[in-house]
Formats: C-alpha cells, structure tokens, sequence
C-alpha cells in the first residue's frame, strides 16, 4: 500500500515538473499599456465606416473562438536582442469597419520570446467589440521607434490565439476583390519560399477581404521572416513586403 501511494506521489510530481519544464520563461506575458492618458485614446465606433485603405490589415497565429475578447490581445513578443525597440503601435479593426482604434503602446522585452498582452482595447465600445467573432477582428501590431509610430521596416507581431491551430499563420488583406497570394521567405535562405493563395474573406468585408493562410513552417519559429502579398489584377501585380515575428507556439496562450 505505501509503494503503490509513493508511486502515485511520483508520477504526479512526474506530471507537473513535465508541465512546468514545458512552458519555460517563453510562456511569460508582459503587460502593455497605452503611452497616451485615457483621454487622448483614439477609438470610434461608426454606424457608416469607409474601406480600409491598408493592404495588410491583421496577422495572427491560432484559433479565436466564437467572440473577440474585448479586454486585451496577447501578442507574439520577441526577446530584446532580435528587437529593443520599446513601443507596440496597434491598429485593431473588425471586419466591417465599423470600430477602429490606433494607439500607441509601452512594450517591455526580455532575453527569450514572451508574450505581450496590450490593454485596454477599448475604453468605449467594450461592449460592441464583445459582440464580433474572433476571427471577425484584425489586429495590425508593429514593433516602432517612437509614438509616432512610422513604420521604417519594422517587424509585425502576430495576435496570438487561446488554442488550436498553433502552427497555421493568417494574414488579413484587403485587396479590394482582386486576386492574391502570400509568399514566405526564411531569413537564411537555405529553404525556398512558401507560397499560397489568398481566400475570400466572406462578407462584410470594408477592412480586409481575404485571408492568407498557411502553416507556419518548422524553422520559422522564433525568427523574423520575410512576407509578402501580392496582388493581381489579372493585367499587372502589386507586392506588398513586410517583416513579421513568428514565435514558437509555446508562447501561445
């Protein structure tokens, strides 16, 4: 009886440890908050909102249930050494355009990938956002030198989902009812690029109206690749290139 206890004893100490050493410092979040006080948050919610006028509206890693947390998003968040910079610009937007907030964020990072956890999405329309799909919302995350948020090559960060498909990578475009494609390109070099085609976004499409998805490839993990949309008119194409941080999937939370 005392061996069979001490074996029980050992096999949940077994089971913890195993969890715990599964999820290393990786699996940390560190709190983002606005730079600018509450009363310069810049957010609307319109009953008559106009097309995005962005190609790149969102990335995000994962699956986001049947609605958007209205509270805060958690970010993939590079270690200090692939990106010092100390400023989160983030642009979120659902699908129909009709809310929309660009603000400037406190970015913290550390010596390994950690996940970046950028509050208050709202302070007015909480309640409306609580209202769309996960997926129904884009998040548009750059890493930028300042609060004035100039995109100089900066790296994008991906929204993070809860569960699910950790390894399936979703760009959300909007490329106005033409044709497109994604291409991914490792920063080595040594393995050719990824392509896909892009798919229809479904309806209510004024802030993206396609969605690039593919699997994150092994060796992009924890790295800054290179993506670029293309898309096509069927006479003449337009590229559009820019760097974005894909962290392990243990960062996902």
């Amino acid at each position: 009886m005392v061996f069979f206890k001490s074996a029980v004893w050992i096999a949940l100490a077994t089971l913890v440890l195993a969890a715990f050493f599964a999820h290393p410092l990786s699996s940390e979040t560190i709190d983002a908050g606005p730079l600018s006080p509450p009363e310069r948050f810049q957010e609307s919610f319109d009953a008559y909102p106009e097309t995005s006028t962005r190609d790149i509206v969102g990335l995000m890693i994962g699956d986001f249930g049947d609605r958007f947390d209205r509270n805060y998003v958690i970010l993939g968040n590079p270690s200090v050494e692939i990106s010092p910079v100390k400023v989160l610009c983030m642009q979120v937007v659902t699908q129909d355009g009709r809310f929309t907030s660009a603000n400037p964020y406190e970015r913290s990072a550390r010596k390994t990938t950690t996940g970046l956890k950028a509050h208050p999405v709202s302070q007015a329309h909480m309640e409306d956002l609580a209202t769309y799909e996960g997926s129904a919302v884009a998040v548009r995350a750059i890493l930028a030198a300042d609060a004035d948020c100039r995109e100089d090559d900066s790296v994008f960060l991906a929204r993070l989902g809860h569960s699910g498909s950790k390894d399936m990578l979703t760009v959300q475009v909007m490329a106005r009812n033409l044709d497109a494609s994604m291409t991914l390109a490792l920063p080595d070099g040594d393995a050719p690029p990824a392509r896909v085609a892009c798919a229809s976004a479904g309806t209510a499409r004024l802030a993206f109206d396609r969605i690039c998805q593919m699997e994150v490839p092994p060796a992009a993990r924890g790295q800054v690749v290179a993506l670029t949309v293309t898309l096509d008119d069927g006479m003449e194409t337009k590229d559009t290139a820019f760097r974005a941080f894909i962290p392990d999937p243990s960062t996902t939370q």
